[in-house]
């Protein structure tokens, strides 16, 4: 809409995909970006969502109303011709798909769509052994032979839609799927070499205690997989935000908008939450951001760079996150012990003081391991560029001299 003089004008609405395989490229920089240590890009193979219904998402919100499919995928040729074109033209080595799903609903589709996609890649003469890729799906999208099949391509991390670990957290924010889904999901995934990030929208308007316990047992089951936890948001024009407003716990204005939670023990634990994990001081962003980014580096350098070097820098960084993950859940338990008492001011700012310097301490760690990771990368690089790819995590002395 625009306005012309004193008049409103309205452009009709497309409310239909249109073909993705007669769209162009996107304009790329003449020097590709570099993340984890190697020459990176980012792809999208398709748009919307075939879910599209998660009570806070902003694609569920967008599609809202929307007639037809909400979901259009590019042809495997398509895709296959982008990535191939930075492979050469670049030296891209690393490619992280921003598809909110990259899987689809049925498993046969997604095995025929992967194998498609490989097969095109080759054709374009890009060899996906030298590759590396991060995806996002759902829990429900994998099963062991799409596992194989990413395991095959280059996966080597998945940003994995778990949201919530209990039933009803997951039917409160629409998420259509099961709680078994999730750990079947962890379980695959590990075995073919890939790792998982994921994210607990534990907070939400309808949250029991009795759902945060389940994500806290949760957490404490799975030591090994990094993890963020929250609030699920409020998008306007989500399910979310119709129901926040329809049970009057809608707070403050747009964009900065607060709810209220309905069981007050629940939103009180969310406030300390605030004042704890989520001040601005308490270190707890920067680690995590930190152990990710370290996580998925060491598995990126473990698959292009394989050797004992390599593997070292792989092993230290799960010792790290399982220390990591115990702090957070030691400090998540705190939290929950502050939420069933009458707490004072000094009971928070000791919480708080002691996220801080763990959360300092791990961080700390985390970067050391990155500038380790990093420098294993740059030599590695180095010798394959003289023809002798290998030589250097295969010798003790020259692993000495390059303090690897």
């Amino acid at each position: 809409m625009y306005r012309r003089g004193n008049e409103l004008k309205e452009n009709p609405c497309i409310d239909h995909f249109p073909d993705l395989d007669a769209l162009p490229f996107p304009v790329r920089n003449s020097r590709p970006q570099v993340r984890l240590g190697e020459n990176f890009a980012t792809l999208v193979a398709s748009r919307g969502c075939w879910h599209s219904a998660c009570a806070y998402c902003c694609i569920g919100a967008f599609h809202a109303g929307k007639k037809g499919r909400r979901h259009a995928l590019r042809s495997v040729t398509n895709i296959a011709r982008e990535p191939a074109w930075l492979y050469h033209k670049q030296g891209v080595r690393l490619f992280q798909f921003h598809d909110d799903n990259f899987l689809q609903v049925h498993g046969e589709d997604n095995c025929a769509r992967l194998d498609g996609l490989m097969a095109a890649l080759e054709n374009e003469g890009v060899d996906y052994r030298t590759t590396a890729f991060l995806i996002k799906a759902r829990p429900d999208s994998i099963t062991e032979e799409v596992a194989v099949r990413l395991d095959k391509l280059g996966v080597v991390g998945v940003f994995l839609g778990v949201e919530n670990a209990s039933g009803t957290g997951l039917k409160a924010l629409i998420r259509g799927s099961q709680v078994h889904h999730i750990g079947l999901a962890f379980d695959i995934l590990h075995r073919h070499g890939i790792i998982v990030t994921y994210n607990l929208l534990m907070f939400h308007p309808d949250a029991t205690l009795d759902e945060i316990n389940e994500n806290i047992l949760f957490m404490k089951n799975h030591p090994g997989y990094l993890f963020d936890f929250g609030r699920a948001e409020v998008v306007a024009g989500s399910p979310l935000e119709r129901n926040v407003i329809k049970d009057g716990l809608l707070q403050g204005s747009w964009p900065n908008w607060d709810y209220r939670i309905k069981d007050p023990d629940v939103d009180r634990m969310f406030r300390i939450n605030l004042a704890t994990f989520r001040r601005p001081d308490s270190g707890y962003s920067r680690l995590a951001h930190s152990l990710i980014a370290l996580a998925y580096g060491a598995y990126v350098v473990r698959r292009l760079y394989p050797g004992p070097a390599a593997e070292q820098v792989y092993e230290e960084t799960g010792h790290l996150i399982r220390r990591s993950n115990a702090f957070i859940l030691d400090h998540v338990l705190k939290m929950y012990a502050l939420t069933a008492k009458q707490n004072t001011q000094e009971d928070i700012d000791q919480l708080a003081g002691s996220i801080q310097e763990g959360c300092s301490g791990l961080a700390t760690e985390a970067e050391r391991l990155t500038r380790l990771m990093n420098r294993l990368q740059l030599v590695e690089k180095k010798f394959k560029k003289a023809g002798v790819a290998g030589a250097l995590q295969q010798s003790s002395l020259l692993r000495g001299i390059f303090r690897v």
